[in-house]
């Protein structure tokens, strides 16, 4: 009788090839059922993450900084008649204490661009390079688009339509300035972004380079009307909103993105509790078909465990032996679903699967999904598949004690 766990893996391990249909079987439903919920997951952070770094990180910022009494902002409108000049310098993030938080000073304001006898009225956002470049890799422009040209301008492609206008072409813009009247300038089209994804909100939003936002509309080059905080993932101790506002001081005014982006919030939040519940749809469904599938074929082998019990097995011992089969099983069929499903993320992860259409565009925030998984994803997995392997296995066991081992060796006929 074995009386070492090597002995009980040994014996596991033996029965698993003796009964390989079996156990082909089984490793094939953890297969199916685990792949399932890791694809689940790689959709969600995908879609949690891009949406994170188009809606927070590329517009609306982590937090905005602004004057003591300035309105309610929706990053979305054009606000620069409401609002007060503030420092353009965030020197008060050294005393907050904010590793990996950068501070980028933006423009919000109407204006109005012409080509030939064309005109429309747009809302600009005047950002600064960085941004720019965060505003362009949202968009699903070339990262270079805007970049390093003090008069570039990225429109959408139904104003660009609207005004008839291509990549290169020369639009008149006039805008009122803060001394209240018309201020105007030459922007260049470098970028015409797409009316699909996440630039289905963007449609009468334009940008272009902060400096000539700033020169534009009157701002001095040592102030800004609002400030944009980005805080860096990967940085620990970042502060939150309330130790921000306290090294801020009373006359700014820091909000997070919840309240500033109201529009965004609701679409993160959107996709948060969709990809629960399909999650959670998916799980309880797949943990069904496994647990029963164990159960069935644990429960058919009575004479099995009672021959075992008439060799002078404890039930602890052949309960244990059981659910270490089946536990070996499980491990061996995530293993394979954690490889293949691994692969796949890793290979389409960077370049992304293509959307098939535009109301799945606008549902993953671009033309393609960016499928992401992470160490903790295996880990509950594994963890959850383990527990139903275990209760499978035991349910049955437990039934089994209570019969004598005559009764469950006996074949009725």
């Amino acid at each position: 009788m074995p009386t070492l766990s090597s002995d009980l893996l040994r014996l596991a391990l033996r029965n698993v090839r003796r009964r390989a249909r079996e156990s082909l079987l089984v490793a094939t439903v953890v297969f199916a059922a685990s792949a399932v919920i890791l694809a689940q997951l790689a959709q969600a952070h995908g879609v949690q993450t891009r949406a994170r770094r188009v809606l927070v990180d590329a517009l609306s910022g982590d937090f905005l900084v602004t004057a003591h009494d300035a309105p309610a902002v929706d990053v979305l409108g054009s606000q620069l008649d409401e609002m007060r000049p503030i420092p353009s310098s965030a020197a008060w993030l050294a005393r907050a204490g904010a590793p990996g938080v950068t501070a980028h000073p933006r423009l919000r304001f109407g204006a109005l661009l012409s080509s030939g006898d064309r005109s429309i009225g747009v809302n600009l956002q005047a950002v600064t390079a960085e941004q720019m470049r965060r505003v362009a890799s949202a968009l699903e422009l070339p990262p270079d688009a805007g970049a390093g040209d003090s008069s570039a301008l990225l429109l959408s492609d139904v104003w660009a339509e609207k005004l008839a206008v291509r990549v290169g072409d020369t639009l008149v813009v006039l805008a009122a300035n803060r001394e209240g009247y018309l201020s105007d300038g030459l922007l260049v089209v470098r970028g015409i972004f797409s009316n699909r994804g996440v630039a289905t909100f963007l449609t009468a939003t334009g940008f272009l380079p902060y400096a000539t936002g700033r020169d534009l509309v009157h701002v001095a080059p040592n102030r800004a009307m609002e400030l944009v905080l980005l805080r860096d993932p990967m940085a620990l101790g970042t502060p939150d909103e309330a130790r921000l506002q306290a090294a801020a001081g009373d006359s700014l005014r820091v909000t997070a993105w919840r309240r500033t982006a109201p529009l965004f919030s609701a679409i993160v939040d959107v996709w948060r509790g969709a990809a629960a519940v399909t999650q959670s749809v998916f799980g309880l469904l797949s943990f069904l078909l496994f647990l029963n599938v164990v159960l069935s074929k644990v429960a058919a082998r009575r004479r099995e465990v009672g021959t075992l019990y008439a060799l002078g097995f404890t039930p602890r011992r052949v309960t244990a032996l059981v659910a270490l089969e089946y536990l070996v099983v499980t491990v061996a069929g995530l293993a394979a679903s954690a490889l293949v499903v691994g692969s796949v993320v890793l290979a389409l992860g960077a370049r992304g699967i293509p959307v098939a259409s535009a109301p799945m565009e606008a549902a993953y925030m671009g033309r393609r999904l960016y499928p992401e998984l992470h160490g903790v994803d295996f880990a509950w997995v594994l963890l959850l598949f383990t527990l139903v392997t275990g209760l499978g296995a035991v349910l049955p066991m437990l039934r089994f004690r209570r019969v004598a081992p005559a009764s469950l060796v006996r074949v009725v006929t």
